[in-house]
């Protein structure tokens, strides 16, 4: 294993331990996108072991670095974390280029007391601060009006 493999892998573990929970500046936010994503990437490898929470990624999910975000349910064993990372998401956003949301289906969100029209509004208020949008699965029920401002979604 590489240096930077084993470094990108300690900084996934220092996530879900929260140390970067007490900076005051998102560190994330300087570092290129390239390893953004593999931060993200290691860090839902991490949780696929430990569960999915949100509150992990947080600070990548806001740093308005990353550009693709793959969750799916194996990811995911309680559906109201993919909520979470749709509200963090959409304040740093910018960038993302891959999005696949393959987790829950509506059905067990409704269960949970989230309906399609909160997961509808939240997805539209994500899609139109994501104008370099090209690769989109999603599992949720949308408008797709949503999709207006993502001029580079392949079809």
């Amino acid at each position: 294993m590489s240096l930077y493999k084993l470094c990108v892998q300690k900084i996934a573990i220092l996530l879900r331990d929260g140390i970067y929970k007490s900076c005051h500046e998102n560190p994330f936010i300087f570092l290129p996108s390239n390893i953004v994503n593999n931060l993200m990437s290691a860090a839902l490898d991490l949780q696929r072991l430990n569960g999915f929470r949100a509150d992990d990624l947080g600070l990548i999910l806001t740093s308005g670095r990353l550009q693709e975000l793959k969750i799916s349910k194996i990811n995911v064993r309680d559906q109201t974390e993919i909520i979470k990372v749709l509200f963090s998401l959409k304040s740093g956003c910018q960038e993302l280029e891959i999005l696949h949301l393959t987790g829950p289906i509506d059905d067990e969100l409704d269960n949970m007391g989230h309906t399609s029209s909160e997961v509808s509004e939240i997805l539209w208020n994500l899609f139109k601060n994501t104008p370099n949008l090209k690769d989109l699965h999603c599992c949720f029920i949308f408008d797709l009006k949503a999709l207006r401002n993502c001029r580079k979604l392949r079809i």
